[in-house]
């Protein structure tokens, strides 16, 4: 089988970053593993994320990244 390497095709990463910024590992009985503990949310995030999604509407590009940002805490809009 002949493997071809094309380069990053678009949106493909180079690299992951599992976790954010303000979140960690923790131990557990095998040396191997690591447990993820996520950052405590707000309580009402979900509900005011839904009620941002249905208000619909036409919107740009410009103010969909700038609303990201809002609600995803390690997001950088470019």
């Amino acid at each position: 089988m002949k493997v071809v390497f094309t380069g990053l095709r678009p949106g493909e990463k180079l690299f992951e970053e599992p976790l954010g910024k303000d979140e960690n590992l923790l131990p557990t009985p095998h040396p191997k593993l690591k447990v993820a503990r996520a950052r405590q949310e707000n309580g009402d995030w979900l509900q005011r994320l839904e009620r941002w999604l249905r208000s619909g509407g036409a919107v740009d590009d410009a103010r969909i990244r700038s609303e990201l940002a809002k609600w995803v805490t390690d997001y950088t809009p470019q």
